[in-house]
């Protein structure tokens, strides 16, 4: 059990250790929790929370609320629970589980996994290696304007379901995407692609964003929009 955290810098801070704290309804009065540092467990409450993991491999489990998760630097685990939550993995190799919700996912650095679990969510791959999951509900995966030069550093949707109203979004401005279905060995800008038979390749341009393992279906327009004006 971890001590009591201090307040300072506009934060219930906990200390440099390997804190392990559950917080009770009220507790925190609203005021963002940060721990310091070390591997820490920080568990949030009904009340919508504002955790912070800051250094360290950290697990951040909000529960019930619109709670905010930030795991910092270190591989994090971060769980929304129920409620509309907002999950930022930033540094390094994170896992982040949204819940039940219409959450909002980001990976950051790293190369991350996203759950979106039930829920309409929103999943942002951002920087690194990702596999996403949207889960249960119409989910949209949103890529940067970034080139992803290596195609085995391409993200992963592992379960892109237009049936459910599943998206891909990127910004404005950028060219349409091509979606490939391809023979398996194919070749793309001269170079063997490392994915096997009936993958479906998103590129844009001359860059691979994403592909979709052992699945072949059209894309249409109604699954692709603009990223601008999405939450996150």
């Amino acid at each position: 059990m971890a001590t009591p955290p201090t307040v300072g810098g506009g934060f219930l801070n906990f200390t440099a250790g390997d804190d392990v704290y559950r917080f009770r309804a009220g507790e925190t009065l609203g005021v963002p929790v940060r721990a310091l540092g070390g591997n820490d467990s920080l568990v949030g409450s009904e009340d919508d929370d504002n955790l912070f993991g800051n250094q360290g491999n950290d697990t951040l489990i909000g529960l019930a609320g619109n709670d905010d998760l930030r795991g910092g630097q270190g591989n994090d685990f971060l769980d929304g629970g129920e409620g509309n939550d907002s999950l930022f993995g930033n540094l390094d190799d994170d896992t982040l589980a949204g819940g039940t919700g219409n959450d909002v996912l980001r990976g950051g650095k790293g190369d991350d996994v996203l759950f979106g679990e039930a829920g309409n969510d929103i999943l942002y791959g951002d920087l690194g290696s990702d596999t996403m999951i949207g889960g249960l509900g119409a989910d949209t995966f949103v890529f940067n304007a970034e080139a992803i030069v290596d195609p085995t550093r391409a993200d992963v949707i592992a379960d892109f379901n237009p049936a459910e109203g599943d998206r891909i979004a990127v910004p404005l401005g950028v060219p349409l995407f091509e979606v490939l279905v391809l023979p398996g060995n194919a070749e793309f800008n001269g170079r063997v692609l490392p994915f096997t038979i009936n993958d479906t390749v998103v590129v844009r341009g001359n860059a691979i964003l994403a592909y979709i393992p052992g699945v072949t279906f059209p894309l249409v327009d109604a699954n692709l929009i603009p990223s601008e004006g999405l939450p996150g």
